[in-house]
Formats: structure tokens, C-alpha cells, sequence
């Protein structure tokens, strides 16, 4: 778990490099690269980082690595909003879908039975442009439903003998800052 620690650290390191260079690398390629902190699946776990590129301001594709209990969870997916550029809103609706860690088990005093489980989710989102008509800088929040196998989670849960103590939750939230790299 330290090594996990440790590389996402690194990666946090690199993200605000990019975003604080003078003459950042990114400055050269079309469209957003955006760098974001936050919690949920697209960030990768409670505690992670996202790196958006929007090829446009509609449509947009993204990687998140974080840490859960369970170990580092990963994500990658696509965003799609619906308003046109010259809109420059303040409040913006995304769709997104995604795949990766969308389901965690932790197993308290036995981490070697921790697990992530992977598979697809999709949701709806809101972001909130801090100055819309000068930078992409923003707050994101969405609201994800996770489409789990039950099958393979029951399976593990019967094979390794674990009872649960609570069930899991239908929906998943997600909330993240983002910051602008141009």
C-alpha cells in the first residue's frame, strides 16, 4: 500500500508540474488537457487524480487512477456535454460512461481479501466553470451507476466465506476540481 502511495504521489507531483509550467508541453495540442483531484470512479478511488483531454468543449475523454482500501483503483471513459461552445455557461450537464474499478471490497483485519472489481459505469454530471469565459477551470459532480457483475462478486464472496455486513449501494457519487493545463 506505501508503494501505491508513493507512485500516485509522484503522479500528483507530475499533474501540477504540468499545470504550473511557464511553457507547458500541452500548450501545442488541440483542444483541453485538463489535470483534476478528487473522489469517486472517474478520479480512480477516494482519493485520486484524473486526466481529461476535450478534444472539444462537448466531448471529452479521460484516465483516473486512485487509492481505496482495496488497493489502486483505475478508470477510463468518455464525457459528453450537450451545450454548444458559444453557450460559455457557468453550469454545464455531461454524460459519462466509463470502465474500470466499480466495485470495492474491503475485509476488515484481512486485507489479503480485499479486491476491486471491474466493469462498466455510466452517469450524469454538473460542472461548474469558475470563470467560464477565461479558463476551464472547474468543480465536477456526478452521480454514476455501476453495472457489476454479481455473479463473479457473489462467487467471491461464497468462495472466500465472507458475510457482509451492508449491501451494496445502487449509485455512486463523484466530486473533483479540475485544473486547467493551457
Amino acid at each position: 500500500m506505501l508503494k501505491n502511495g508513493i507512485i500516485l504521489l509522484l503522479c500528483f507531483v507530475f499533474s501540477f508540474q504540468i499545470v504550473n509550467a511557464k511553457e507547458p508541453f500541452l500548450a501545442n495540442i488541440p483542444g483541453n488537457v485538463l489535470v483534476g483531484i478528487g473522489t469517486g470512479f472517474d478520479y480512480g478511488g477516494m482519493l485520486g487524480g484524473n486526466l481529461t483531454y476535450e478534444y472539444n468543449h462537448n466531448l471529452g475523454a479521460f484516465v483516473g487512477s486512485g487509492l481505496t482500501y482495496a488497493g489502486v483503483g483505475y478508470n477510463v471513459g468518455v464525457r459528453y456535454r450537450a451545450n454548444r461552445k458559444s453557450d460559455t455557461p457557468r453550469f454545464a450537464p455531461y454524460a459519462i460512461a466509463m470502465y474500470g474499478y466499480n466495485t470495492m471490497l474491503s475485509v476488515e483485519n484481512q486485507q489479503s481479501l480485499n479486491r476491486l472489481f471491474y466493469g462498466p459505469s455510466v452517469g450524469i454530471g454538473l460542472d461548474y466553470f469558475i470563470n467560464p469565459k477565461e479558463s476551464r477551470t472547474r468543480w465536477s459532480l456526478a452521480l454514476l451507476v455501476p453495472i457489476r457483475n454479481n455473479s463473479t462478486y457473489d462467487n467471491y464472496l461464497q468462495e472466500k466465506q465472507i458475510v457482509l455486513q451492508s449491501r451494496l449501494s445502487p449509485v455512486a457519487f463523484s466530486l473533483g476540481y479540475f485544473f486547467d493545463t493551457k
